[in-house]
């Protein structure tokens, strides 16, 4: 072989080597292929990608497919070498119980169109700059869809790298029963991990708040009841997210979380959820749950379920700017429409002198 093809070998079995040590070999690098010529047999290294080389797509799936495994199997083993005592990062901590006493709100993201892939860009970009503390994105969709959902997210994030806002961090919430399921969202770029303590035993609940903290994420402990506070907190978690499952009424739900706030302790970064598209009610309740509860975040659930939406970038920023505004509540919104007319007051604060957020209309339906 010529002297730069030689090299070229040499650096990427040595790159390939030190990678499968370290348990993550990323698919861009590849691995050696030898591709036969009439002269002679040339080898190429990471230079080109292993679907550039392979016989067939199939073939390739299934490369792709060995090497997530490889390395979904290789976190696992991390998580088993690493002192159950460690404790992980604290980013989306700190960016939720700040340190100035400040307010905080995380988004999520639930995709409603079913089979319909979404350009999320605008609206990931909309989040950072309105400081989301957090993103979460639900990847549990009664359809395909969600896991790539939450890949479009986490690319478009890292395009911030180096700037000012950074990055948002983005927490994977999905079917989580075991350790295989964190080293998935890990392996997808997960900053957290949200984890239902409703639905799981107090010992899966510590192991999986072990496993977030081996493979560098924050568990994310979704609660409904004091018994999971107290399990939650042993397990090593730092962020107890009040999630309820019923669907009764608004008030109800907020006096019931602003009660359960006392049994979080102070060391922890308390967040209540409030259900977002309420047509501006979703403003009110948080700044009551903020005020009265003393809680250090808002969860905004469902907060934008169509990217495509046109006013959804519109929605977010005007809800997230009013729940962090330290204006008084006596203010008037006056929303310009297509047509240049104040939109109607009906429904959110009639009477009040408020409009409905962007993206309602009269009727209070979403756009």
């Amino acid at each position: 072989l010529p002297m730069a093809s030689k090299l070229i070998f040499a650096v990427a079995t040595l790159t390939v080597s030190i990678a499968s040590v370290t348990g993550f070999v990323p698919l861009s690098l590849g691995v050696i292929h030898e591709v036969s010529s009439p002269s002679r047999s040339v080898r190429f290294g990471p230079l080109m990608h292993p679907t550039s080389l392979c016989a067939s797509r199939s073939r390739c799936r299934l490369f792709q497919l060995s090497m997530a495994e490889t390395t979904i199997e290789s976190l696992i083993e991390k998580v088993k070498s690493t002192p159950v005592a460690s404790k992980g990062p604290d980013k989306i901590f700190r960016a939720i119980k700040k340190a100035n006493g400040a307010p905080s709100v995380c988004v999520e993201y639930s995709r409603e169109p079913a089979g319909q892939r979404q350009k999320v860009d605008f609206i990931s970009l909309t989040f950072r700059r309105s400081k989301a503390a957090a993103i979460i994105v639900d990847t549990a969709l009664p359809y395909e869809g969600g896991e790539q959902d939450f890949a479009d997210f986490v690319k478009e994030q890292k395009t911030a790298k180096g700037n000012f806002p950074g990055p948002a961090s983005i927490v994977w919430r999905g079917k989580i029963k075991d350790v295989d399921s964190i080293a998935k969202a890990a392996l997808a770029g997960a900053s957290g991990v949200a984890l239902p303590a409703e639905e799981l035993s107090e010992e899966t609940l510590a192991e999986l708040v072990h496993a977030c903290h081996a493979l560098d994420m924050e568990p994310f402990v979704e609660i409904s009841d004091k018994k999971h506070v107290s399990a939650a907190v042993a397990a090593g978690a730092r962020i107890i997210c009040i999630r309820f499952t019923s669907n009764a009424v608004a008030s109800f739900l907020n006096y019931a979380q602003i009660q359960l706030r006392s049994d979080i302790p102070k060391e922890c970064a308390a967040v209540a959820t409030i259900a977002g598209r309420q047509r501006g009610l979703e403003i009110e309740q948080a700044q009551q749950v903020l005020q009265q509860g003393k809680f250090d975040g808002v969860l905004m659930a469902n907060f934008i379920t169509d990217a495509a939406d046109s006013m959804a970038d519109r929605y977010a920023a005007y809800v997230m700017r009013e729940v962090l505004s330290k204006r008084s509540e006596a203010f008037r919104i006056t929303e310009v429409r297509g047509s240049g007319g104040p939109a109607s007051a009906y429904g959110w604060g009639a009477g009040a002198g408020k409009m409905p957020p962007p993206g309602f209309s009269g009727e209070g339906t979403h756009a």
